[in-house]
């Protein structure tokens, strides 16, 4: 066998044996953005109730779809719809706080704000225009009240968790104008202004590259612990209230990519 006729099998082989990996990754599914659970687990707790209340033209929430609570980046409530209930609009989350005798800071503190997402199975995203309303059709801010809640050792069948639970209730707004505000007091309300408005530098570095692309990408991937504190809350950059490739392609347009970087820097001109 001739040394080209031996390149041209070995060739082949290599190709073979790379072919089913390639296939797979060209084919596999596309990565869930869905919640998986708490980053929390206290006897800190507090209930909330109500229904999610979906402005004109948006969807109604279907078995899979989710509400999550959140402090910061940590998932510290969690509501999967099912389609055996009885109203589907109908949630009932038990939001984590922290444990004031522990070190580490588990959830949010009596007085502190939470906010709200909500993921859409059909569409893979996660949405955050979503707020929470009081019984005026208000939004407000909602901080956390929970307390100590002692709980039986043993599992009781039909009984729900954390049986003596604070309990509030409030419908959430899906397809909400603005965030609810930032500050005011503890059963909502407060809180003046509008939304802050949209900045490309999703890990909060001082500039914007495509690493911050990359880090919305992560996010709609489901890799949410992956990603600098903060980047969570500044990933919607076009500010159309949900997290996708969109935002990503908004970064990557040249007019974001503004700040001084090696990025830009490649297309000529000198300081200030």
């Amino acid at each position: 066998m001739s040394e080209q006729i031996r390149r041209r099998v070995e060739w082949r082989l290599r190709v073979r044996r790379a072919l089913p990996a390639l296939i797979v990754a060209l084919t596999g599914a596309h990565a869930s953005a869905q919640f998986t659970g708490t980053d929390a687990d206290t006897d800190f707790v507090e209930r909330i109730t109500g229904q999610v209340v979906s402005s004109e033209g948006e969807p109604t929430p279907e078995s899979g779809d989710q509400v999550a609570v959140l402090f910061g980046e940590s998932v510290v409530g969690l509501f999967t719809f099912s389609s055996q209930q009885d109203d589907p609009r109908e949630f009932d989350v038990i939001i984590f706080g922290d444990d004031p005798d522990t070190t580490p800071v588990e959830g949010p503190q009596t007085g502190q704000s939470v906010q709200f997402q909500f993921f859409d199975l059909s569409t893979n995203m996660v949405r955050t225009d979503v707020a929470p309303i009081n019984s005026a059709n208000e939004v407000v801010n909602l901080t956390f009240q929970g307390d100590f809640v002692f709980t039986l050792p043993i599992n009781v069948p039909g009984a729900p968790p954390f049986p003596g639970a604070p309990a509030r209730e409030f419908n959430l707004l899906l397809g909400a104008d603005a965030p609810a505000p930032n500050d005011g007091g503890g059963n909502g309300g407060g809180g003046g202004g509008g939304a802050a408005a949209p900045n490309p530098d999703v890990d909060g570095d001082g500039r914007v590259t495509r690493r911050d692309a990359a880090i919305v990408l992560r996010i709609i991937a489901g890799a949410q612990r992956a990603v600098p504190e903060g980047a969570l809350a500044r990933a919607d950059v076009n500010g159309d209230g949900v997290i996708s490739a969109r935002d990503a392609i908004a970064i990557l347009r040249p007019q974001s990519l503004r700040v001084p970087t090696p990025l830009t820097r490649q297309a000529g001109g000198g300081g200030q």
